[in-house]
């Protein structure tokens, strides 16, 4: 069963289904079993604010919160995010919440993977590298929190990009 960790070296496969799977068992409450974040901001301002998305796909003000206030004036939540207009209607508000997050995470961890083999780790020291940036005290912290999930992926694809981009390899910067 785990005859992939005994091997000289691992192979892509081992690794894209390893890292499927770690990510995949962090969301398993989440994405399978209905679980919430208890996270004071997710659950009161995050998942009603889903939730009011859900129900008023088209409206620019929100009244049930802060006595109303146009929905587009919140630079933290993504009023505007594409994402959010393709998951909402087809899931519900939870679900695509988490949806998002898992995606944000899974994302990460595979260009934080490709930017430290690209910078020419092994892919066993790229592997714990990928296993520090996803575990580190940051992200498990504001693990719950959508806009900063974003910034996950964010980060690593930046620094990819301005390698690829100090090594005059434009076509794989964008």
């Amino acid at each position: 069963m785990f005859n992939f960790l005994f091997k000289k070296e691992l192979d892509t496969k081992s690794i894209v289904v390893i890292i499927f799977g770690i990510i995949t068992a962090i969301f398993f409450p989440f994405l399978f079993l209905n679980k919430i974040s208890l996270d004071g901001d997710t659950l009161m301002y995050t998942y009603p604010y889903f939730n009011f998305l859900k129900e008023h796909t088209g409206s620019l003000i929100n009244i049930f919160s802060f006595g109303g206030y146009p929905v587009g004036a919140i630079s933290h939540i993504g009023f505007f995010n594409p994402v959010y207009r393709l998951l909402i209607p087809f899931f519900d508000f939870i679900s695509a919440y988490h949806l998002i997050i898992y995606a944000d995470y899974l994302l990460a961890a595979f260009l934080i993977y490709f930017f430290i083999r690209s910078l020419g780790a092994s892919k066993y020291a790229s592997f714990l590298g990928m296993l520090a940036y996803i575990f580190s005290q940051w992200s498990v912290l504001w693990f719950s929190s959508i806009n900063l999930s974003h910034i996950m992926y964010l980060v690593p694809a930046a620094f990819l990009s301005i390698l690829k981009l100090s090594e005059n390899r434009w076509r794989y910067s964008l």
